[in-house]
């Protein structure tokens, strides 16, 4: 419900600025994480938009602008040109001050997988772990989208301090546990595993007999990182089902 009504209020909000109706400058734009194309091309239209070079941009990567209510947006300037909210330049440089959860040049695993068969024979100790860690009976943890949601409602609560204790433990027993969600929900599927040329572990996914694979850790990381006090992970495991059950059905 709660991301239901985020998801309204920006979608008038966008509305608004699209059907030309001008937004006072000293009025403040709705927060959202993520902002489309279409969405900062509307802001940038209505002179929303200010230009910061003197915000360090990541080695060359971003365009980085200031909303009138002191919002920061860094649009990519590549692919799609999208962009990432910022509540204050505060809040970005305090993120930016934290110890990385991944050394340069590691995968979103880092060193937690560097054995595929070993990280299926402990698939159920590491859901386990999380049912202890959580302190969730192992048996709400049967494996379907309504315990991710269940998931999602300790960790509101009470969410690791450490980010780095969030991504060295807790990020691989919800690895796991999503993609034991993924086959059961689905009813098919079986673990398979990539590995780049260096990287110390291995990026797991759930592979369909039709040979569509499901990701079970790239979109976990990017939520739990980038919203690492507010993540939702039950929308992640609901698209990633939805995707499975339309490709088999479809037979894509």
């Amino acid at each position: 419900m709660r991301n239901l009504i985020l998801i309204l209020v920006c979608m008038f909000e966008i509305l608004k600025l699209g059907q030309g109706q001008n937004i006072n400058m000293e009025d403040s734009i709705i927060y959202k994480p993520f902002w489309k194309k279409k969405e900062i091309e509307i802001l940038s239209k209505q002179g929303m938009l200010k230009e910061r070079k003197d915000i360090d941009d990541m080695n060359h990567t971003f365009d980085v602008y200031e909303l009138p209510d002191g919002k920061i947006l860094f649009v990519i300037r590549y692919g799609d040109h999208s962009g990432t909210m910022y509540k204050s330049l505060e809040e970005f440089n305090r993120l930016m001050k934290e110890d990385d959860v991944r050394k340069p040049g590691e995968n979103v695993m880092g060193s937690l997988l560097p054995d595929g068969k070993l990280f299926m024979s402990e698939i159920n100790y590491y859901i386990e772990l999380l049912s202890k860690k959580l302190g969730i009976p192992l048996g709400k943890l049967d494996k379907t989208l309504k315990s991710v949601i269940i998931i999602d409602s300790v960790y509101r609560r009470n969410r690791p301090k450490s980010k780095m204790d969030f991504f060295n433990k807790d990020y691989l027993y919800l690895v796991a546990y999503l993609g034991e969600v993924y086959k059961k929900e689905i009813g098919a599927g079986e673990w398979y595993f990539e590995h780049d040329p260096g990287a110390r572990s291995y990026i797991p996914y759930i592979k369909l007999p039709n040979g569509k694979k499901l990701d079970t850790s790239v979109g976990l990381f990017k939520e739990c990182y980038e919203h690492y006090e507010r993540f939702y992970i039950s929308p992640i495991a609901e698209v990633e089902v939805a995707k499975g059950k339309y490709s088999l059905a479809k037979n894509e």
